[in-house]
């Protein structure tokens, strides 16, 4: 893709602009045309992230951006038992008769070898 080939116009050039002023290459007024200067911009910041300098905005140079900005810690508490009890049973089996008893709700002894 080419600079030419990307949409030139939307809300998404503003979301770029603040991205990039929050990264600090961006201090113009905001707006939803993709010029030149705000093409310089991104090629500035790609540069200093070795992303490639041809101001186009591909998935790795908006990744950069994201990252370059993102402030907030990520703290997600995820409980796994219960809202994931199948993921939480399968990832805490003992063994694999724990694992057949508690995940496959099996009772292990329909494998065990009956006696002749």
């Amino acid at each position: 893709m080419a600079v030419e080939d990307l949409p030139r116009t939307g809300e998404w050039v503003r979301y770029l602009q603040e991205l990039l002023e929050r990264a600090g290459y961006w201090n113009e007024e905001r707006s939803e045309e993709y010029e030149p200067t705000l093409q310089e911009a991104v090629r500035s910041f790609q540069l200093d992230h070795h992303l490639g300098a041809d101001g186009v905005l591909r998935g790795a140079v908006w990744a950069a951006l994201v990252e370059a900005t993102d402030t907030e810690p990520h703290n997600i508490e995820i409980d796994w038992e219960e809202d994931y009890p199948e993921i939480y049973a399968l990832a805490t089996a003992t063994d694999f008769d724990d694992y057949l008893h508690r995940v496959v709700k099996i009772d292990p002894v329909v494998f065990e070898d009956e006696e002749e």
